[in-house]
């Protein structure tokens, strides 16, 4: 299999066979190694961890911006009524 590359603006394009699964909008980290190859890694995107803070940690920031924190979990209501 052989592509070209290709200008758009200021920059070069090289497609990317379809084959290959790799999805619209995906993110890559572009390496040149020393032999010339160009490597495109998968950047992963980190997101926080919000579900397991520490129930202390997030009372001090709601006092620290003024929000009152009544100390329980939300998102536990009772949807039966």
């Amino acid at each position: 299999m052989t592509v070209r590359s290709r200008r758009q603006g200021k920059s070069i394009i090289i497609p990317i066979p379809s084959e290959f699964g790799v999805k619209p909008n995906s993110v890559f980290d572009p390496e040149q190694l020393s032999d010339g190859t160009i490597q495109f890694t998968p950047h992963e995107i980190k997101y926080p961890d919000i579900w397991n803070d520490d129930p202390e940690t997030i009372a001090q920031f709601n006092r620290q911006i003024g929000l009152q924190d009544r100390g329980h979990q939300y998102g536990r209501e009772n949807a039966d009524s």
